[in-house]
């Protein structure tokens, strides 16, 4: 295994050969660090399968931006508090374990997370836009902090910032998840045993219908003070609902 460094604060595309200490792509055998200081964003423009990614310097903001193409990450592989991931299209996945640090950020704005790893976001994830987002492949996702799905624009087929959950895939919520959404969205069942487990606190001042389609599980808190969420996949409580009066 080799370390291979991105070195241009100025940004770039992934396929920049010269920006890689190594002097060649990351590879399959490489753990690959976008650390260096400085504000910047690194976008994937080449499908990657890459033995591990670290994410964030000591200062500024260094950003990771996939949309057409896929990283596949082998092995555990983190994001730390400087760091930022924009998923807004294409897939992110692996048998590998992704860590947001506290202080993180993960923009979730299309595409897919899949593969057989677990996805952990102790920063905040933000999820928003019309585009289809996935959780697929057994992918289980571990949201500590304060997870915002939001949206503002409205779409017949009622799949505004839609998720789509399938392949036997889990959600587990032990932190704050703000349901925002104003238009009609979903969390949809496409195949497989899928679970939400809240544990923690699921908060929804959305004006408008949310839809979840898989198991939603609360030993926590559930709030509704705007709107109706609509648990159309059932599930089991022993946690708590609040309703607003009226």
């Amino acid at each position: 295994m080799a370390n291979n460094n991105w070195s241009n604060v100025s940004g770039g595309n992934w396929t920049s050969i010269a920006d890689w200490s190594l002097l060649a792509l990351p590879d399959i055998l490489d753990d690959t660090l976008i650390t260096e200081d400085g504000t910047y964003t690194v976008l994937l423009d080449i499908d990657s399968t890459i033995n591990s990614l670290t994410l964030g310097g000591a200062t500024g903001t260094q950003t990771l931006s996939i949309s057409t193409n896929t990283l596949t990450l082998n092995n555990a592989s983190t994001v730390n508090s400087t760091g930022m991931l924009n998923l807004a299209g294409s897939t992110l996945g692996g048998s590998g374990s992704l860590t947001f640090a506290s202080g993180s950020t993960f923009n979730w704005t299309g595409g897919t997370i899949d593969g057989t790893g677990i996805t952990n976001v102790n920063g905040a994830l933000n999820i928003s836009s019309d585009n289809i987002k996935a959780l697929f492949g057994g992918r289980t996702l571990n949201l500590s902090g304060t997870t915002t799905w939001s949206g503002n624009t409205n779409d017949f087929f009622f799949f505004n910032n839609g998720i789509f959950v399938y392949g036997n895939s889990t959600i587990n919520n032990t932190g704050t998840w703000q349901d925002q959404n104003n238009f009609g969205s979903q969390i949809a069942n496409y195949g497989g045993m899928n679970v939400f487990n809240n544990s923690n606190t699921y908060q929804k001042t959305g004006t408008n219908t949310s839809n979840i389609g898989i198991a939603f599980n609360n030993t926590g808190t559930v709030s509704v003070t705007n709107g109706i969420l609509s648990l159309d996949g059932g599930g089991t409580s022993t946690g708590s609902f609040s309703t607003a009066v009226g």
